[in-house]
Protein backbone atom coordinates (compact mmCIF):
# COMPACT_ATOMS: atom_id res chain seq x y z
CA UNK A 1 0.00 0.00 0.00
CA UNK A 2 1.55 3.33 -1.02
CA UNK A 3 0.97 6.16 1.43
CA UNK A 4 2.03 9.81 1.31
CA UNK A 5 1.85 12.77 3.78
CA UNK A 6 0.31 11.02 6.78
CA UNK A 7 0.91 10.14 10.42
CA UNK A 8 -0.02 6.58 11.31
CA UNK A 9 0.22 4.70 14.58
CA UNK A 10 -1.00 1.46 16.06
CA UNK A 11 -4.55 1.97 17.31
CA UNK A 12 -5.45 4.62 14.72
CA UNK A 13 -8.97 4.24 13.32
CA UNK A 14 -9.30 4.40 9.55
CA UNK A 15 -11.97 3.95 6.92
CA UNK A 16 -11.19 1.38 4.23
CA UNK A 17 -13.02 2.26 1.02
CA UNK A 18 -13.24 0.38 -2.25
CA UNK A 19 -14.11 3.07 -4.75
CA UNK A 20 -15.44 0.67 -7.41
CA UNK A 21 -18.22 -0.45 -5.08
CA UNK A 22 -20.06 0.83 -2.03
CA UNK A 23 -17.78 -1.15 0.33
CA UNK A 24 -16.70 1.03 3.28
CA UNK A 25 -15.44 -0.37 6.59
CA UNK A 26 -14.14 1.06 9.84
CA UNK A 27 -10.87 -0.58 10.91
CA UNK A 28 -8.13 -0.11 13.52
CA UNK A 29 -4.42 -0.41 12.70
CA UNK A 30 -2.90 -3.35 14.61
CA UNK A 31 0.62 -3.29 13.14
CA UNK A 32 2.83 -1.22 10.85
CA UNK A 33 5.88 -2.40 8.90
CA UNK A 34 8.31 -0.58 6.63
CA UNK A 35 11.02 -2.66 4.94
CA UNK A 36 9.99 -5.63 7.15
CA UNK A 37 10.71 -3.56 10.28
CA UNK A 38 7.84 -3.30 12.80
CA UNK A 39 7.01 0.22 13.97
CA UNK A 40 4.67 1.69 16.62
CA UNK A 41 4.10 4.83 14.55
CA UNK A 42 5.40 6.56 11.45
CA UNK A 43 5.36 10.06 9.97
CA UNK A 44 5.23 9.75 6.20
CA UNK A 45 6.40 12.74 4.17
CA UNK A 46 7.28 11.00 0.89
CA UNK A 47 5.45 8.24 -0.94
CA UNK A 48 6.60 4.86 0.45
CA UNK A 49 5.34 1.30 0.64
CA UNK A 50 3.87 0.54 4.09
CA UNK A 51 2.60 -2.79 5.40
CA UNK A 52 -0.52 -2.39 7.56
CA UNK A 53 -2.48 -5.01 9.48
CA UNK A 54 -6.01 -4.18 10.58
CA UNK A 55 -8.42 -5.65 13.12
CA UNK A 56 -10.62 -6.77 10.19
CA UNK A 57 -9.85 -8.54 6.91
CA UNK A 58 -8.76 -6.00 4.32
CA UNK A 59 -8.45 -6.57 0.61
CA UNK A 60 -6.05 -4.95 -1.83
CA UNK A 61 -7.01 -1.87 -3.82
CA UNK A 62 -8.65 -0.08 -0.89
CA UNK A 63 -8.20 3.60 -0.12
CA UNK A 64 -7.46 4.55 3.47
CA UNK A 65 -9.00 7.58 5.14
CA UNK A 66 -7.84 8.50 8.65
CA UNK A 67 -10.70 9.05 11.10
CA UNK A 68 -10.19 12.30 13.01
Amino acid sequence: MSINNSNLSIGTNVLLVKETSSDCRLARIESIKVNDTPLESIEITNKIEVGLKFDIDAKKELKIYIVV
